[in-house]
């Protein structure tokens, strides 16, 4: 969900034009998915809902073998930037440490290879909402400056 592959990015945004942009992120340390969505307010309920078909999507497993390929080469790149980066790499081994997890970017690497459609199929199931929010600018009254955020527990 955090790259222009990503079904949120390509469905919500490009093919239904329901938000100006859209990404998901997965906040490992506390098992959240958050989806951020930047709204025209007035289109509120039309990108939550385009947002919770992608979610149906991954529960039922109908995304295709060119989109999950797409993904894990998205994840695998990401991986591979990380050594780019002490601080990156710092960040990595910091959080993992903290949660008591073992593992390389490499074994990432090889263990995103393998997943499989049931694996991300029954992960899915396992996602329900829990909040929506609203963001606006301050001192402002436009609805470009509306920001839809969604937090979902995985």
């Amino acid at each position: 969900g955090g790259s222009p592959i990503s079904r949120l990015f390509v469905h919500v945004r490009e093919k239904h034009s329901r938000c100006y942009s859209c990404s998901s992120e997965y906040v490992a340390d506390r098992g959240d998915i958050f989806v951020e969505c930047g709204i025209r307010a007035d289109r509120a309920a039309q990108a939550e809902q385009a947002i919770i078909e992608q979610i149906e999507v991954r529960k039922a497993g109908t995304f295709t073998d060119d989109e999950l390929q797409a993904a894990k080469q998205s994840l695998d790149s990401a991986y591979r930037q990380l050594g780019v980066s002490t601080r990156s790499m710092a960040r990595f081994y910091e959080l993992r440490q903290w949660m008591g997890i073992e593992g390389t970017p490499e074994d990432y690497r090889r263990a995103i290879e393998q997943i499989s459609r049931e694996q991300i199929r029954a992960a899915a199931q396992t996602i329900e909402l829990r909040m929506v929010y609203f963001l606006r600018g301050i001192g402002t009254d436009r609805f470009e400056d509306d920001a839809c955020d969604a937090e979902v527990d995985e």
